[in-house]
């Protein structure tokens, strides 16, 4: 996996930005009592395995302008099968599809 890549276009950092990818140390603690919050991930595949790589842009960089590059904090790797990453992108697809649903419903 790259440890640079221009063009993600992700939370709402401009697809010229170069996005430096930088893994940090992090303490998890339970899901249930601190959750985990993201606003970048990267995904990437080998060999039938997939990774995705999870963590933030710090809001900072994300609100500086104008900016060339902007600094992608690794907080965890996700490594799956190709299997379950096509389950997940289903499961996604299911609770994205149900909220458009609710704001259909809401603005009818």
């Amino acid at each position: 996996m790259s440890a640079e890549k221009p063009g993600l276009g992700e939370a709402g950092i401009a697809s010229d930005i170069k996005v430096i990818k930088k893994i940090v140390p992090f303490e998890e603690g339970s899901p249930d009592e601190e959750p985990l919050f993201v606003n970048c991930l990267q995904v990437a595949h080998a060999g039938g395995v997939a990774y995705i790589d999870v963590g933030v842009i710090p809001l900072d960089e994300i609100l500086l302008q104008p900016q060339t590059s902007a600094t992608f904090l690794v907080l965890t790797r996700l490594v799956m099968s190709v299997e379950t990453l096509i389950g997940l992108r289903d499961q996604i697809n299911q609770v994205l599809e149900r909220q458009e649903n609710r704001g259909n419903a809401t603005s009818q």
